[in-house]
């Protein structure tokens, strides 16, 4: 089973033991990751700035070698920038580090709906050429918010006419009070990727600092989540964002959980 770990959520345990924690990781199953980066000055800045350590351009590859090491992988990865105005530098660090996308985050604003479809629209036309694909992740906020009468985040892509592809994250999709299964079926057109996320009940009931919890242990039915990503021939990775106990543990839970529920 190819099944990869969004990185941001376990970037401290990371920054302690890189070849440890992504040793541990190999051998719970994991076969990718998908590391985030960001242009600046210092790790420390990056840590100021986007909440956890990330990784610095001129870290990839080095770290993408201790990944190797390991026989994990990395297809994709998220750019905390504007992949327009960055376009040529991360059109090299694909090049040199085979990553196949990069994934930006969807705002939530109606205000910024048309100049956001148009610079992702630039964006992907500015990498496709490379052989490199823009993905948009979703948080909650942009499901809950609409634009018309869709969510704000399916808007948007159907708007990006194809050109920008999914990454459907499904936890924060239940969330937020959608289906996310029904949400992977209206994305067709454009999915390329999944991010498994459990959760502690919806924004109704539970306030967001509390939803996080280990895969197979909150309210989200994994199993037409999967049968989905294999019909589909898209990248599944499991983001967990933080634990109510112990992140690493929720990791090799959730890639046991996966793997049983398989068969």
């Amino acid at each position: 089973m190819q099944l990869g770990v969004q990185l941001y959520g376990a970037m401290d345990l990371f920054r302690k033991d890189p070849q440890g924690f992504l040793s541990k990781l190999a051998h719970a199953g994991y076969t990718d990751i998908e590391p985030c980066v960001a242009f600046g000055d210092s790790v420390e800045s990056l840590a100021q700035k986007w909440g956890k350590p990330i990784w610095l351009p001129g870290e990839v590859a080095g770290f993408r070698t201790m990944a190797e090491r390991e026989g994990l992988s990395i297809h994709s990865c998220h750019s905390f920038d504007n992949p327009l105005e960055h376009a040529e530098e991360l059109v090299s660090l694909a090049e040199e580090n085979g990553i196949k996308a990069f994934v930006v985050n969807c705002p939530s604003e109606e205000a910024v709906f048309d100049g956001t479809v148009e610079n992702c629209v630039a964006a992907a036309e500015a990498l496709a050429p490379h052989g490199i694909e823009l993905w948009m992740h979703n948080h909650y906020r942009e499901i809950l918010a609409r634009h018309g009468d869709t969510t704000f985040y399916e808007a948007v892509l159907a708007a990006c006419g194809g050109k920008v592809g999914a990454q459907l994250d499904v936890g924060w999709a239940l969330y937020a009070g959608e289906d996310p299964a029904a949400m992977m079926d209206r994305l067709a057109f454009c999915l390329r990727a999944v991010h498994y996320k459990d959760t502690n009940g919806d924004y109704r009931e539970t306030p967001v600092e509390n939803h996080p919890i280990a895969l197979g242990k909150g309210s989200l039915d994994a199993r037409p989540i999967m049968e989905r990503v294999k019909a589909a021939g898209v990248s599944a990775l499991v983001d967990q964002d933080s634990s109510p106990g112990d992140l690493l543990e929720d990791l090799l839970e959730a890639a046991r959980y996966l793997a049983a529920l398989e068969g």
